[in-house]
């Protein structure tokens, strides 16, 4: 047989050979290199397009999860802010009336008895007033520190005039202001002198001081009352610490400690930061 020659172009060469008594037909043609196939790159293509789909796939179901996370944990924190409000709405109301209902009759034995004292009770009453309700109003629950203390202050003179000698409230605080979240101090010194000092025989003091740290504003409201046990269930005062220990915790930076025990008075720390404000 004689040698066949191949084709330039690569193509298959066929010829028909006779071989015991038959006719053969025989093609013949040269390998292509694997590379030069086009069902590999084809196989090739589809391999990386499916991977590219499922790792985008992937990648957006967990942008997906992700999201859906977030939402649930912002949809919680509303509700718990609109809870804490509510809380404390309501607190402030039952305190609000009790506190209301003094002052009211004391101004009115008051007016006759010594006006000048009367006049001074109700200056303190309309300041206690226009700083509730401004703080129910506040853009970001975040106030003026000088604005709580003339409300601490009111507060504190209008349960002095009724209390007299059996109440003392000593201030160490110097002449500086900042940003803080709203009633936060108040309702710790009110705390302190409705359990602490006005339920004590003989009475006792209350120290509200105010000291500047490298990071935070800290501020110390101390009484010599009757104190509690802070790791006890409280059904009075420990609520109104409660729900300003959860204001507090709604803000980075800002915290407050409770130091306590039955007899030896209270001292309540509370520290704000100077970097949210």
């Amino acid at each position: 047989m004689s040698e066949i020659p191949l084709k330039a172009d690569g193509t298959a060469v066929t010829y028909q050979q006779e071989l015991f008594n038959a006719q053969w037909t025989i093609s013949i043609a040269p390998l292509s290199p694997w590379y030069a196939r086009a069902s590999l790159w084809l196989y090739v293509a589809i391999s990386v397009l499916l991977s590219l789909l499922a790792a985008a796939g992937t990648y957006y179901m967990g942008k997906v999860r992700l999201m859906q996370a977030e939402a649930a944990r912002q949809e919680i924190r509303q509700l718990q802010a609109q809870l804490e409000q509510e809380q404390t709405s309501m607190l402030l109301s039952q305190i609000r009336s009790h506190f209301f209902y003094h002052t009211l009759n004391s101004l009115q034995a008051l007016i006759v008895l010594r006006p000048d004292e009367a006049y001074k009770m109700a200056g303190d009453f309309s300041r206690y007033l226009r700083f509730t309700l401004d703080a129910s109003t506040a853009d970001g629950g975040i106030g003026s520190f000088k604005e709580e203390l003339r409300a601490v202050r009111a507060y504190a003179d209008i349960n002095q005039a009724q209390l007299g000698e059996r109440l003392r409230v000593v201030y160490h605080v110097p002449d500086v202001d900042f940003r803080l979240p709203v009633l936060t101090i108040q309702p710790v010194v009110e705390n302190a002198i409705l359990h602490g000092i006005k339920p004590k025989v003989g009475g006792g003091t209350v120290t509200v001081s105010l000291e500047e740290t490298e990071d935070c504003w800290r501020v110390t409201v101390a009484d010599d009352g009757l104190g509690f046990d802070p790791g006890a269930e409280s059904e009075e005062g420990g609520i109104g610490l409660q729900n300003v220990c959860r204001r507090l915790s709604r803000f980075p930076g800002c915290g407050m400690g409770i130091e306590s025990a039955p007899g030896a008075g209270t001292t309540v720390t509370l520290f704000y930061t100077k970097n949210n404000f």
